[in-house]
């Protein structure tokens, strides 16, 4: 493991961790969880957060009640048709033997039983290459890490442990502190050269290069499979829409990456 070297925490901008704020609370309101306009007891410091969201005409009050509005529905498309994308095109980097060029999911079709699959991706001879990608790519690490852990319901269980004082640490800052070391730890470009048994340094992006581009191969096959699975079980399926051959191009995004988020908007 790699010792922390991008400083996470002290680089957020208090925007984006309002952003994040935001999300997390439109999701909330998405599943069905009640938030009181009085906001008593701890949700007392959720008081801003929800201001900018009523500003921002993303929720709305119905009742004692915050709720969600046709624009925070919109916005949380957005955010979920981006997750997509990051589940399609870069699982495939979830677990990389950097010493054999192999990939875990090389064998994806092979391992049909879930905790076989599981202990097998969390082999230690594997590394999560995302954090590498999405950087090389020009894709915001730190959102890619927030939609796994949101979506994984890794901030759910800080709310659902018992733990009264989450609200201020979601506003604090320290809410976010699993995000920091995920992102902080992950393997970069730098860590990635090495010299060649000809004595011959190698750049660690000539190798995160072919990496993202033998990753789009696999991905191309494994989603190939996919399609003619899915259309094989039913004969309303569609086809999936994504050229993976654009991903022939490592430094390739799909258009929906290149708007940010900013003001809880996408730009």
């Amino acid at each position: 493991m790699p010792a922390k070297k991008r400083d996470i925490e002290s680089k957020m901008s208090e925007e984006k961790r309002q952003n994040f704020e935001m999300l997390f609370l439109l999701k909330r309101l998405h599943e069905g969880k009640t938030h009181s306009i009085l906001l008593e007891g701890d949700e007392s410091f959720l008081e801003r957060a929800f201001e900018r969201l009523l500003s921002s005409e993303q929720i709305k009050i119905e009742g004692a009640n915050y709720v969600l509005a046709e624009k925070g529905k919109h916005m949380l498309q957005l955010f979920r048709e981006r997750y997509t994308d990051f589940l399609r095109n870069f699982d495939v980097y979830s677990a990389v033997d950097l010493k054999t060029g192999e990939f875990a999911f090389e064998k994806y079709w092979k391992i049909e039983d879930e905790k076989e699959w599981q202990a097998y991706v969390n082999l230690e001879c594997f590394e999560d290459m995302r954090v590498a990608v999405a950087e090389y790519k020009s894709i915001d690490p730190v959102e890619i890490v927030f939609m796994s852990l949101l979506n994984e319901g890794r901030f759910d269980e800080k709310v659902e442990s018992g733990d009264s004082g989450w609200a201020f640490d979601l506003i604090s800052g320290a809410f976010w502190r699993d995000l920091y070391e995920v992102v902080e730890t992950a393997i970069a470009e730098d860590d990635l050269g090495y010299k060649s048994e000809e004595g011959k340094s190698i750049q660690g992006r000539s190798v995160l290069e072919d990496i993202i581009i033998q990753g789009a191969g696999l991905n191309r096959e494994l989603w190939d499979v996919e399609e003619a699975a899915l259309l094989e079980e039913d004969d309303f399926a569609t086809k999936i829409d994504t050229n993976f051959d654009e991903y022939k191009d490592p430094k390739y995004k799909h258009p929906r990456w290149k708007n940010r988020i900013a003001n809880g908007f996408f730009e």
